[in-house]
């Protein structure tokens, strides 16, 4: 049974070594949600959201439609951010709207153990309320399993590190010599659809 009129979210895992075109690709993607939020702590958000900078401001924005950029000023901060989120996309899926959720860079906020409380409720749970979920990481070895546990959707861009290929190589089902093969220096992708096994390799353009 649905328990909303929104249609159901899509939870994307967006993985990358710096510079790779993980965050480009994904402003791509979210620049026509009327509903987001973003675990933001660069500042790398800032076009057409409003920056939140305090659990008062956050929980006061949540109330509301818009696009918001929470930038606390730490870390501890994220499980927090996370039951907002929760929240959020469930008074959006009472409106019958989607919303969309952000979380940069998990290797510093989560680990391969247990996911945070609610950070965990917010990927196993959110979708049949309309929420899409985008998790973000450099560090997919380093950051949280539940992400691709539940993961709808894998973005593999290029990634220095051996041990994240061959972890990614694992979740995609591909060699790891073709993520290897990834030139981060022309934004090159693995996309694939893990609900139909559909892969798509690309480049980011702009």
């Amino acid at each position: 049974m649905k328990h909303q009129k929104a249609p159901d979210g899509i939870i994307t895992g967006v993985v990358g070594s710096a510079g790779s075109g993980k965050t480009g690709w994904l402003k791509q993607q979210i620049a026509g949600a009327n509903r987001l939020l973003v675990w933001d702590i660069e500042g790398q958000y800032t076009e057409n959201t409003r920056i939140i900078r305090t659990r008062t401001e956050l929980v006061r924005a949540i109330k509301t439609d818009g696009r918001y950029s929470y930038q606390p000023n730490d870390l501890k901060e994220f499980d927090f951010f996370a039951k907002c989120c929760f929240m959020f996309v469930r008074l959006g899926g009472d409106k019958g709207v989607k919303t969309t959720i952000v979380a940069e860079e998990l290797a510093d906020v989560t680990s391969p153990g247990k996911a945070p409380n609610w950070w965990g409720m917010l990927v196993r749970r959110c979708r049949k309320y309309g929420g899409d979920v985008y998790g973000v990481t450099q560090r997919p070895a380093e950051s949280d399993k539940t992400l691709f546990g539940n993961a709808m959707v894998l973005h593999v861009c290029g990634m220095q590190r051996a041990n994240d290929r061959k972890y990614m190589a694992l979740e995609l089902d591909l060699p790891v010599d073709v993520i290897t093969s990834l030139d981060r220096s022309k934004l090159e992708y693995i996309h694939k659809d893990m609900r139909s096994g559909k892969k798509e390799l690309g480049r980011l353009t702009f």
